[in-house]
């Protein structure tokens, strides 16, 4: 069983046709997540404008503990998803090659360039959600200090000159949520 959690009805009826033998579910919310009927089912997660992993749909995924993730995305994220063994796609990458990848059941190695710990994209997350640096430290229980080292750490990792550069990048449309 596959649940695909993706806001792009082309992808998810692409997945639907190329994976017609096996049972393909979309999920849009938590509480289409079942624990027991879905417990070690495959994820996709296509990221575009899709941020689940800081979110009660996150907690949900990794609750059922599924046997693989993949997740499409410019970047790698540390354990998002716990302990679930993730690969992760670039969204240029082939629906086909996606396909291979499944079936094949093999583990890509990380070639990315671009490599988050999953407290730097939870950060990333919440700044461009405008939220403030005390209210970011304090959500997250650490310190301000910490928060400014981690925030110091991921604006030399994305070579950015101003915090505010975040939305010009790429990337910015992975790290934010829109409904």
């Amino acid at each position: 069983m596959f649940l695909v959690i993706t806001k792009d009805m082309y992808l998810l009826n692409a997945f639907k046709h190329l994976l017609r033998r096996y049972d393909v579910v979309h999920i849009s919310s938590a509480n289409q997540i079942c624990e027991i009927a879905h417990k070690g089912a495959h994820v996709v997660v296509d990221s575009l404008n899709n941020n689940v992993f800081h979110s009660e749909l996150g907690s949900k995924i990794k609750q059922i503990q599924p046997t693989q993730a993949y997740v499409i995305s410019p970047f790698t994220i540390k354990k998002c998803l716990g302990n679930t063994p993730t690969v992760f796609i670039e969204r240029h990458a082939s629906i086909f090659e996606f396909i291979t990848l499944i079936e094949r059941r093999h583990q890509r190695r990380n070639t990315r360039k671009l490599s988050l710990s999953h407290k730097q994209h939870q950060i990333l997350t919440l700044i461009l959600r405008e939220r403030s640096g005390d209210d970011i430290a304090t959500s997250l229980g650490i310190s301000r200090k910490t928060f400014y080292s981690h925030k110091y750490n991921i604006m030399l990792l994305l070579k950015l000159r101003k915090m505010c550069d975040l939305v010009k990048l790429s990337i910015a449309p992975y790290l934010a949520e829109t409904s």
